[in-house]
């Protein structure tokens, strides 16, 4: 028994994103979010880095001006910190619910997914891509769509 979701996902994959076999397919939203996530990855990393030196910096101060300019400096690194990893997040989920939303089945249930659901079930993670892809994806992300 072959789902009608079947056909939509032949179809998504050659005329959409230019893939012949499903293993492509699952290559392709794989890549698709690639420059979005290795951006934050790198947000993350660079964020980690300025809050250690911040951190030796503290350590090593004494005089109390200098100290409170620098726990500034770490109270606003920590909320660039959070907002990071909650884009982190809403990519990752943005993922999964793309990889859900393609697979011929929906786990919970078992039951096949429709042609007539494809289409809604891939609009909020692709829209929430895009909206990460403005500060973290840059140009290389923006041609993915």
């Amino acid at each position: 028994m072959v789902s009608d979701g079947a056909g939509a996902l032949i179809k998504l994959a050659l005329s959409g994103i230019g893939c012949g076999s499903v293993n492509d397919l699952f290559h392709a939203v794989r890549g698709l979010g690639r420059p979005i996530g290795s951006a934050i990855g790198r947000q993350m990393s660079q964020l980690k880095r300025q809050q250690d030196k911040l951190q030796q910096r503290y350590d090593k101060t004494t005089e109390p001006t200098k100290l409170e300019a620098i726990q500034q400096a770490m109270t606003l690194l920590s909320q660039q910190w959070q907002e990071v990893k909650q884009a982190n997040q809403q990519y990752h989920d943005a993922l999964h619910a793309i990889t859900q939303a393609i697979h011929p089945f929906e786990l919970s249930t078992r039951q096949w997914q429709m042609f007539s659901q494809l289409s809604a079930n891939l609009s909020q993670p692709l829209e929430q891509l895009s909206s990460l892809a403005q500060p973290y994806g840059g140009e290389k992300a923006h041609s993915c769509h």
